[in-house]
């Protein structure tokens, strides 16, 4: 059996992550991370695989 324990974050351990992790991203990444797509048969996989590949897909509903 696995176990993962993890300690919460400070917030400021959290804003330092995050920080860093917006001043490694591209403007169209965080662009991407901003456009939510909608799943189903209007949209094919194979087109929403595409759009997350190239970083265009923060989140799906």
């Amino acid at each position: 059996m696995n176990c993962l324990v993890t300690t919460p974050w400070t917030p400021q351990a959290r804003d330092a992550f995050v920080t860093d992790l917006l001043k490694k991203m591209t403007v169209d990444e965080k662009i991407g991370q901003l456009r939510l797509i909608s799943v189903g048969p209007d949209n094919p996989k194979e087109a929403i695989r595409e759009m997350i590949k190239n970083g265009q897909v923060g989140g799906d509903f």
